[in-house]
């Protein structure tokens, strides 16, 4: 249920021009978040499925209690460095325009 409402605040974002994010992004920050955005993403469904694994199995009880603040740290990253990939696309498809 807490993915659908980050997956729906996300959303709210599609084409739009970010500029919270661009003010409260360093520049060098930025580029390296922009550079590494789907890194988080694959970490997220990987941390996902054994999250998944171990609760289906029951194998080790005690990483179901610990392994999602992980899962939500690495998807709260990748959603940042999404958003860092998004204005770097932006600023670069209006200095081929302007």
């Amino acid at each position: 249920m807490s993915f659908a409402i980050i997956a729906a605040a996300v959303a709210t974002r599609i084409d739009k021009p970010l500029t919270w994010w661009r003010t409260h992004l360093s520049d060098e920050s930025r580029r390296l978040l922009a550079r590494l955005w789907l890194w988080p993403f694959l970490a997220f469904l990987v941390l996902s499925f054994v999250d998944l694994e171990i609760a289906v199995v029951g194998d080790n009880p005690s990483l179901i209690n610990t392994l999602p603040p992980f899962v939500f740290a690495v998807l709260f990253l990748g959603v940042v460095a999404g958003f860092a990939h998004d204005i770097d696309r932006q600023t670069d498809s209006h200095q081929i325009l302007f």
